[in-house]
């Protein structure tokens, strides 16, 4: 099985975890931004979920919503776990439980499910608060063992091998209330001073601000969350910065001059 490529605002960060070690699944965060590939076997592909990359913006809603859809012909039960990203697309990249009080709070409904054979079941992401920046959330949805004391239907058949399926983890982007995009590039070290993603597609360092100036483009292709910095391309640092990016899950690119160092952008 193989999944097309998506656009850059909703593939980067999707993941697949392979429980069994014959099947091969990869994603990257902020590396390889326009491609996600899995291979595994049509056997071990149990289920589906839709869509793999999704986002609350607090200002207009509090929840997310994911379809669970199953390709098995026996009953599956799921547990949802959400983690936290900490450092989202750096080396420094971890995970943690998601909060379940404060500002950066987050839960799901439900939290474990049964999923008949050819069925499906639609799972609520809900953000029980309001973050001062972006957030990003995997939402692991793992096969489990039947509890012991669940009731089944005489006909009904069961998948008893939770060991050949895959953790699908899908992500959750919660957005702050108020969303204030800015950035400054000090030499060629590009910082998000903002509290929302930006997703960098090309920088260029230019000799001036006029429309024939000699730029170099160079491809980034990376997501820069708030606080993060990333070093641009270039080897040799111009006073003038041309950067093209996307935010907040938009196709929309917008274009900005960088004159010194800061720039405030529109968009929010």
């Amino acid at each position: 099985m193989t999944f097309p490529s998506l656009p850059f605002f909703a593939s980067l960060e999707i993941m697949l975890i392979p429980i069994s070690k014959g099947c091969v699944a990869n994603a990257l965060i902020g590396a390889s931004l326009f491609a996600l590939s899995a291979v595994c076997s049509t056997a071990q592909a149990n289920m589906l979920i839709s869509p793999m990359s999704s986002s609350i913006d607090t200002k207009v809603s509090s929840a997310s919503q994911l379809r669970v859809h199953s390709r098995s012909d026996a009953t599956q039960y799921v547990k949802v776990v959400v983690k936290r990203v900490i450092n989202p697309a750096t080396a420094q990249e971890t995970e943690e439980d998601a909060p379940r009080s404060g500002e950066a709070a987050v839960t799901v409904s439900p939290s474990k499910f049964a999923l008949p054979a050819g069925g499906s079941r639609l799972v609520r992401v809900i953000a029980l608060g309001t973050p001062a920046k972006e957030e990003l959330y995997r939402v692991n949805f793992e096969p489990v063992a039947p509890d012991a004391d669940e009731e089944h239907g005489p006909t009904e058949k069961i998948a008893s091998n939770v060991d050949f399926a895959l953790v699908w983890a899908p992500l959750i982007r919660v957005l702050p209330g108020v969303r204030s995009p800015s950035m400054t590039v000090s030499g060629n070290t590009l910082k998000n001073t903002g509290n929302v993603r930006l997703a960098v597609l090309e920088a260029a360092a230019c000799e001036s601000d006029a429309s024939d100036a000699k730029c170099d483009w160079k491809s980034v292709e990376r997501s820069v969350y708030p606080g993060q910095t990333l070093e641009l391309p270039h080897s040799v640092k111009k006073p003038v910065w041309q950067l093209k990016y996307r935010l907040d899950g938009s196709a929309d690119v917008h274009q900005n001059t960088v004159h010194g160092n800061t720039v405030e952008m529109s968009g929010a």
